[in-house]
């Protein structure tokens, strides 16, 4: 097992959430594509895009604290 300190917490959280929204996203893109004016598409597609540079940001922002910090170093 090992320790998670409180700031490896938030980030994770923050990953979590960022993930989740992008999921989200790309599941009511998808059940809309057959329904919606092709601008309308596009304009999903780009709120699409911009949650996955967030989740990614969210990403690279946990595993830099990680090595940074070395938290999965520690014993709990």
């Amino acid at each position: 097992m090992f320790s998670t300190c409180e700031e490896q917490s938030k980030l994770l959280s923050a990953y979590r959430r960022a993930v989740s929204h992008y999921s989200t996203a790309v599941e009511a893109m998808e059940a809309a594509s057959e329904t919606v004016t092709k601008a309308e598409y596009h304009r999903m597609r780009g709120y699409v895009e911009q949650s996955r540079v967030i989740s990614e940001q969210a990403r690279i922002a946990l595993d830099q604290h990680l090595s940074e910090h070395g938290c999965l170093d520690r014993p709990a």
